[in-house]
Parts: structure tokens; sequence; C-alpha cells
């Protein structure tokens, strides 16, 4: 079994969130889509789901990717990403709307000798999220 061979089943689009700021002072992010990848969407188990609970968020799915899914420090508060899940089930299904991961977390694991790569993101569920 591959990493490529796990990390299929369903479709997300990369998007980046530039920050705006309102007339009250507010900051929201407008968010523009990037490369549709095919990887594989897993919630995590008990033990896991606690991982985000200091920072007040929820870890509601991890994404795995069998290549660099071009997400760069998402505790960078100027860019902010997200992911638009569109398909799963073997990408037999497409969502009649889109559902919105909040990225919390990217990195990069490898086997021990250093030739598998895996990249995995950890996301919140953003519910009630409209396509921006």
């Amino acid at each position: 079994m591959t990493i490529a061979s796990i990390c299929v089943g369903d479709t997300v689009v990369v998007q980046t969130g530039t920050p705006t700021r309102g007339a009250a002072g507010g900051v929201s992010y407008a968010y523009t889509d990037g490369s549709t990848i095919d990887c594989r969407v897993d919630t995590p188990g008990g033990s896991e789901s606690t991982k985000y609970e200091a920072r007040e968020a929820r870890y509601t799915h991890c994404v795995m990717f069998a290549s660099n899914p071009g997400i760069h420090d998402p505790a960078n508060q100027t860019t902010k990403y997200r992911l638009k899940w569109t398909k799963t089930q073997g990408n037999s299904r497409t969502f009649s709307s889109p559902k919105y991961l909040q990225v919390l977390d990217a990195y990069e694991e490898n086997n021990p000798s250093g030739d598998l790569q895996l990249w995995i993101v950890d996301c919140e569920e953003e519910i009630g999220e409209k396509d921006s």
C-alpha cells in the first residue's frame, strides 16, 4: 500500500484568505479558490479530538495528501487557509453545498528512511459558512 493509494477518495479546493478590516475595526477574511486536490478526509478519534482545546478550537477533521497541498504556516495571521470540501466517497458523491474546513495546522510526516512523505492538515469544520 502506498501513500498515494491512501490519500484518495475526497476532493478539496485549497482557499487562501486575505484579511479585510471593517469600519468597526473587526477583521474578516475574503477567500479565493486555489488548487483542487484529491485527498483523504477522516475524523479524529476521541483522544485526538482534544488536541486543540487550549486554543479553543475543535479538531473535527484530518485531511491527508500524497503531495504538498501548498498550505504554508497556518498560524500566520496575515494569511488564513481553509479547505472547501466538495466530493467524498471515492469522489462519487458531490455535496449539495460544500463543507468548509478551517485549517488549524499543516505538517509533513516522513518514514524513517525519509523517502515517503505524507502531508497532514488538521481542520475544524465551519458551521453555516458560505462560499466567498
